[in-house]
């Protein structure tokens, strides 16, 4: 095998990995904000059950979030930002990966319902469009 050729071999071989590193480190980044996105919506369950609780209590959602606009603690909530407006919608701002999500609460027949909407397709959790 001449000199040439081998070079020729190494090089297409380099390219290759190259390609293959740029297919794959976007997917990779995208996969680790939508697993991030998936745990900060998961530590939001204890959140939404007490909002739920109050609503499903005086049957309506005005003033189900009121008082729970409180800083949160903890590694979990470290990443995002979280706001409860006083009908029980929650906002929060992933701060590592800029997503934004809205979780919509929904009464009906003394069960709160949510809907979570936001961020792209390719980086949020299958609960909220992804």
């Amino acid at each position: 095998m001449s000199k040439a050729h081998s070079f020729m071999l190494g090089a297409a071989g380099a390219l290759l990995v190259l390609v293959a590193a740029a297919i794959i480190i976007p997917l990779y980044g995208d996969y680790e904000a939508r697993v991030r996105a998936s745990e900060v919506l998961d530590d939001l369950r204890p959140l939404k059950a007490r909002i739920a609780s109050r609503a499903v209590a005086v049957g309506k959602l005005t003033g189900a979030g009121v008082g729970e606009n409180t800083a949160k603690s903890g590694a979990d909530y470290a990443a995002a930002a979280i706001e409860v407006l006083p009908d029980g919608v929650i906002i929060v701002k992933a701060t590592k990966f800029g997503q934004v999500f809205v979780l919509l609460p929904s009464l009906s027949e003394n069960h709160v319902s949510w809907r979570c909407i936001g961020g792209s397709d390719k980086d949020v959790p299958r609960a909220c469009g992804g």
